[in-house]
């Protein structure tokens, strides 16, 4: 009976947490915005990154609270090693009342 409960137990397949097999990436900002690292990312492959989207608020990235109404878009065009490069792919102002 303790062989056959083994046979059930060894028969089983095991779950792989996704999780597990994916990394963090680091995206970074063009030189225009002075390389700086606009966010982290995970991804189970590095090509998965391309052409991901990020909005960051200028006041984020400038440090400059006056400009909290103003987003930039970037979009990730490049992946070496853990870090993803963005370049800008637009912007938006929210209506200041």
């Amino acid at each position: 009976m303790a062989e056959e409960a083994k046979k059930i137990v060894s028969g089983k397949k095991r779950k792989v947490d996704k999780w597990k097999k994916k990394t963090w990436f680091t995206i970074i900002a063009p030189k225009e915005f002075a390389g700086k690292e606009i966010g982290t990312t995970v991804a189970e492959k590095p090509e998965n990154l391309l052409g991901r989207t990020i909005w960051v608020s200028v006041r984020d990235l400038a440090a400059q609270a006056r400009k909290q109404h103003v987003t930039i878009i970037f979009k990730i065009f490049d992946v070496k090693g853990n870090k993803a490069f963005a370049k800008a792919a637009g912007h938006f102002i929210l209506e200041r009342k």
